[in-house]
Order: C-alpha cells, then structure tokens, then sequence
C-alpha cells in the first residue's frame, strides 16, 4: 500500500484536488494518506474534506492528521508540499512593499525577482530540513513540490541534496495549452506535445495537430498569426496580462513557454516598463483588441495613440447623441478616465457590458430609430437593479437543509452574518432573483470584512483563485461619500461596480482589502429599497465595527459560473467555499464532523 504524505495539508482546496486526482488512479486509490500541518485548526478542516473525497470516491483509503513532519514523513512513498512560509501577511505583502520603497520592479514576487529572491531566502531553510527528515525517513519517496519560488526551490534542494528526487510542479501546462488552441481556434483533443524544463522555466518542444491521419508542426502558424498581429487574443486565463512577452520569447528562441508573460518577465527584466503609462494604457485588458477602428483595423503605434481617442474612434454619434459599446467598458479603470478626462455630464455602463449589453444597445437603438427621439425619451426610465433572473426564494431555506450537510443558526439572520463577518468569516448572500451581467450585486455575492487586506489571499484560495486584485466594496448611498470620491459623474455607474473612484486617504489604511495600489476602488452604492437584506447587513457590521463598507465578491469559484441553484449554493458552503449563507430565512452554516 502506497504512503502518500502532504505537508502543509492546511491548504485545504490544494489538498482537496491533489487528492481526488491521486485516488482515480487505479495504483492509489488504496493508498495511505497522511496529512500534516503545523495549524490544527486548518489540519482538522482538510482531515474533514479528506475523508469526504475517499467516501465520495468509495476508495480503500485510510486518513491520518497530524502536526509532527517526521511521523507523516516515516516510510512515505510520495511526499507533496504546498507551504507558504510566512504567509500572506505579513511576508508575502512584505516581498512586494518593500521593492516598492526603493523603486525596484517585479511583477509576481514569486520567481527570480526581488520578491522571489526574498521568498526563496525563508522557503529554501524549511525545504532543506524536510530533504534531511526525508533523508533519513523515507530516501526513496518521490517530492511533488508545489511551493514557489519555484525555480529557486527546485535548485537548491538539487544543490544540497542531490539524492532526493524531486520536481517543481503547477498548472501552468495545461493552462498553456489551453491558451495556444484557444488563440488557434482548435480542439485541446486533437493536440498533442512534448515539454521539458524545470517550473517555472519550461518550453513546448512539439506542439503538433492531428490531420489525415498524421501530425502538422503547429509552430509555424504560430509564428505567422503573431507576426500578422492575429495573436494573442485575449488572454481567458488572465484577461489582466496577454501572452506578449511569451510571444516574443518564442520569437527569439524557438519554442514557447510554459509560464505566464508575468512569470518570465522577472527572468528577462527588460519587459518590465517604467515611467510608460501610454503602454500600458494601450495593453490595459488588451484594449486595442477590442478598440476596431470602423474600418476593422487597429492602431498600430502605441506610443502616438490615446486611448480615449480609441473609443470614440468606436462611438455612434448622431444629433449630439453619443454611445460606445462592447467588452472593453468591462475595464474599470478606462471608465473612469473617461469620466474625468472627457467633458462629460453623467457616465453610466451599462450592467451587461459585454455583448450581451450591445445586443440590447442594438433594439435601443432599432426603438430610436423606429419611434423617433422624443418618444424614445419618453418611455426610458433610469435602471435602479438588475435583479432579473430566477428567484429561487421560494426554494432556498428548505433545501440548505434538507440536502445535508447544512445546519441553520438561531438568531436574526442579520444580526448573525453581521456578527461573523466581523469575526472574520467569510460567507456568502443567497437571495431572490439573480443578477444580470458579470457582476455580483448583492443576489450571489460573498460578504467579508475589508478591514483585513489578508482576506484577499485566504478567498481566492478557497475559490481556487489565482488573481492578486483586491475585491470590490459595496457601501450605502448616504456613506459612500465619505469614504470615496462619489460626483453627479460617477454616481450613477458606481451603482453597478462598473467604474473606479478614489478611495478618500483617510479611509485606505481601514479598508485595505477594497483598495487597489492606485487608491483607488470599485464600489457599489446601494439603497435599502433596493435590497434591503444587503444593506441590513451592511448597516449591522458598521453598528459593530464603525466601517461602512463591506467586501462584496462574486459567488463562485476560479472559471465556475456564479452560484445559481440552492443545491449549487448548499454545495459551496460544505465544500468550504465560504463560512456561512445567510437568506431571508436564516444563517446556515456546514455540520462540521
């Protein structure tokens, strides 16, 4: 019987996925799992979910826990490692503010860069000490090490013990192939390849499609579709960050990479821009992807080229009249530029700005046309809420509980969630109808305390999230003034988290999770007419905790759609997605073991 041990097994979800993909195959699915943590809390939590995967799964498999290394190490046949030594906070914001003081650039702080390096400094001890454990415990196990910085760790443990087999693993392959046929426009099944190198450094050393009964060498259309400017799309994985420097790095050496454009650009510096705002306003969200010109074409010198002249470049303009649409009034940041750098009166983005939003631009503008304008103006009224989905109200209380797993909390539910969001907790709103668009408005959304910028971290793991972007804050129409820099522009559109604002100074120290490094924030303002459980609760936690704002995120995991189903929402809450639901009916939280 194979030994499997995870140490840092705290790491709940990473443990959760490893696990289920380890006992699927045939060779494991008898194994001996043991897990170790040096936090008992997080330890107890993952020996739960544990025992859930082998029951699902109906594996013959036993389950230990445990806060010794040595005795989760003894006679193990594979040890995996997902630690974060220091954690978030303070260490891991540390690798980023202190680059910062002295004006040093990096991107992720995880690789070569000085936020690596300085990870690698505390990370590389600990590893060293579990290579001598193992050394003596276990000499022939197999280490699956998931710990960045990767490349730092894979060459130290290689340098000090060489006889412990070891290699650096992540998602970064699959995820790469996943973006090369997205940016190809071809099926992941009639793909095959071959990649060596060590994480994060490897390369795609074949990379061929299946054709009449053979293979095609899909590198030189690879190379022809980035040099015609068709690729890369825009990036599904990070929308935040195209596959530019990958791109450009297969130019110059043949093959691409299995890392993001954000990993390697700390391994070749140059990429690393300064003091070059009109790049980056041009790359921003891949805007000049989405900004065509009438005639389909784009511009092609970024450094001539101002982004607001881009828009209106896509603008319909008739009688004074004037309306843009499509994916790019997805990007925040460019929305609020434009209304402070045009002369504008009121902006207002409509909730579905992707194409789902010029779809109904499309009959807005057939109604105009048809009906004349002062008809048109008679008939519009201002959008208030975007509640208009299904409204599973009527559903929701009775099957929390009765799908198991779920126990519901005496008290007012407003009260309750209140209390534990100021506790810490994390949960989430289930409620009436869902919202439309790709924003989370208070239907399906997770609730948590913004005082905590190490909240960001602790969420996105549990929601297997890879993004570092604080969350956006939801705040009520008689507060929002206070703390941000709410005008007759910007009021409007704040009210569908489809624009930024300034963050007041006198706030950003007491609502880090909400503030992005530029001050700035994504907020919601809401009214109590519009949703009273929402702000009820809002209002709660401020009587608690003196802070009018509360976290407000969508309701899903990584690449999952927002929760829609009471099912779907009883599930995230026992597969510790979140700490709590809270309806109009009560508090629920998962029956722990």
């Amino acid at each position: 019987m194979p030994k499997i041990t995870f140490i840092g097994a705290g790491s709940t979800i990473f443990l959760r996925h490893l696990l289920g993909d380890a006992l699927l195959m045939p060779s494991l699915s008898n194994a001996e799992i043991a897990l170790m943590d040096i936090d008992e809390q997080r330890l107890a939590e993952s020996e739960l979910v544990a025992r859930r995967v082998v029951e699902t799964l109906k594996a013959g498999t036993s389950v230990t826990a445990t806060t010794s290394r040595r005795e989760a190490l003894d006679e193990a046949d594979f040890v995996i490692v997902s630690v974060q030594i220091g954690g978030y906070k303070p260490c891991t914001v540390t690798d980023f503010e202190i680059p910062k003081k002295y004006g040093l650039r990096q991107t992720i702080a995880d690789t070569l860069g000085i936020g690596g390096i300085m990870r690698g400094l505390r990370t590389v001890p600990f590893l060293w000490d579990l290579c001598a454990d193992m050394e003596e415990l276990c000499p022939d196990a197999v280490m699956l090490q998931y710990v960045n910085p990767m490349a730092i760790n894979c060459w130290a443990i290689r340098e000090r013990f060489p006889n412990i087999r070891t290699v650096g693993l992540c998602h970064s392959v699959p995820n790469t192939l996943f973006e090369l046929t997205h940016d190809l426009d071809i099926p992941m099944a009639d793909v095959r390849y071959r990649v060596a190198g060590i994480n994060h450094v490897a390369f795609f050393l074949n990379f061929e499609q299946r054709v009449d009964g053979g293979w095609r060498d899909l590198y030189p259309e690879l190379r022809r579709q980035y040099a015609e400017g068709l690729i890369p799309k825009e990036n599904p994985m990070r929308p935040r960050c195209p596959n530019l420097v990958r791109y450009e790095m297969m130019n110059q050496l043949g093959y691409f990479l299995t890392e993001s454009s954000e990993h390697f650009a700390e391994y070749c510096p140059w990429f690393i821009k300064d003091g070059r705002e009109d790049l980056i306003a041009y790359r921003d969200k891949g805007l000049a992807r989405f900004l065509q010109r009438p005639d389909g074409t784009f511009p092609e010198n970024p450094d001539r080229e101002d982004p607001l002249e881009l828009v209106q470049d896509t603008s319909k303009k008739e009688e004074g009249k004037e309306g843009s649409g499509g994916n790019a009034f997805a990007n925040v940041r460019l929305n609020r530029l434009l209304c402070e750098e045009t002369d504008t009166d009121e902006i207002f983005v409509f909730p579905g700005m992707g194409d789902e939003g010029i779809t109904v631009g499309g009959a807005l503008q057939y109604m105009l046309e048809r009906d004349g304008l002062e008809a048109w103006l008679t008939h519009r009224r201002r959008l208030s809420t975007v509640y208009l989905g299904r409204d599973y109200s009527g559903d929701v209380d009775a099957d929390m509980v009765s799908g198991g797993g779920v126990t519901k909390l005496d008290g007012d539910p407003v009260e309750v969630a209140a209390g534990l969001i100021a506790d810490g907790k994390a949960g989430a709103i289930y409620q009436g109808r869902m919202e439309f668009g790709p924003r989370a408005l208070g239907a399906r959304s997770i609730l948590a305390n913004p005082a905590d910028a190490a909240i960001n971290a602790s969420l996105n793991a549990r929601l297997q999230r890879t993004e570092f972007m604080p969350f956006a804050p939801y705040v009520l129409e008689d507060d929002a003034a206070e703390v941000f820099e709410i005008t007759d522009a910007n009021r409007y559109a704040a009210g569908f988290m489809t624009i930024t604002t300034a963050v007041k100074e006198e706030w950003r120290d007491r609502i880090p999770a909400v503030v992005h490094v530029d001050g700035t924030a994504r907020p919601q303002i809401i009214r109590r007419k519009d949703n009273p459980l929402y702000a009820d609760i809002l209002t709660a936690f401020k009587a608690k905790t003196g802070l009018p704002v509360l976290i407000n995120t969508s309701f899903n995991a990584h690449e999952e759609p927002i929760i829609n189903t009471p099912d779907e929402c009883r599930k995230a809450l026992v597969d510790d997605r979140i700490d709590f639901v809270v309806t109009g009916g009560g508090v629920y939280v998962r029956i722990e073991a």
